[in-house]
């Protein structure tokens, strides 16, 4: 009580000296980056993989049917970021696979499909992800050859020269999925896919 009564004491001999309708005006401002600063890559390239044959991807060998080389977005900017993802597949032409949305795993067809998704996942080490190990439709996105778009998708933490060095503030993504393994048109190198994915950032707490 002590220590309160003392910081107490000046603003009860304050009080003696107001005046009648003297006012204080406070002015307050907001502090937001001037800019959204985020590094997108320009291309990245995808690997059907029906056999699953091991390709060697950052000195490990990945069988995954769909492979995706490690790629990343980087926010640079000085306050974390909400990600949102608009997403557009095609068939390249000469194929007759087909893009499908749901998995070809207990599919008993022998048309050549593949099921094709995006998952993203915010890290500090873009080489260090830890991937899901299966689709979660909460989490991510059907790749089909109309335009999907899942908002607030994965939120970056600030990246710029003043963030902590632990800040999740790289978005490393990738496609991935499965595909039919042994269709009645057998895989030829003429197939394959073409994706493109739009990236939107909005400034977050």
């Amino acid at each position: 009580m002590a220590l309160l009564m003392l910081a107490m004491a000046p603003l009860a001999l304050a009080a003696d000296n107001v005046k009648e309708n003297t006012t204080t005006k406070i002015e307050a401002g907001c502090i937001i980056p001037d800019i959204i600063v985020v590094s997108v890559p320009g291309n990245a390239d995808v690997l059907i993989n029906p056999l699953q044959i091991p390709v060697e991807i950052n000195n490990e060998n990945v069988t995954d049917q769909i492979i995706t080389e490690p790629v990343s977005i980087h926010n640079m900017s000085a306050a974390p970021v909400n990600v949102t993802v608009n997403l557009v597949g095609q068939v390249k032409s000469g194929s007759e696979m087909s893009i499908v949305g749901l998995s070809t795993k207990s599919s008993t067809s022998t048309r050549k499909r593949a099921f094709v998704y995006f998952e993203i996942q915010a890290t500090s080490d873009p080489d260090q992800v830890n991937w899901d190990s299966e689709y979660d439709a909460e989490k991510h996105l059907i790749l089909r050859t109309s335009n999907k778009i899942r908002k607030n998708m994965v939120r970056l933490d600030a990246g710029d020269e003043n963030a902590p060095s632990g800040n999740k503030c790289y978005g490393a993504f990738r496609l991935t999925g499965d595909c039919t393994v042994n269709p009645k048109t057998p895989w030829t190198e003429a197939d394959g896919i073409n994706a493109t994915v739009v990236f939107s950032f909005t400034l977050t707490s």
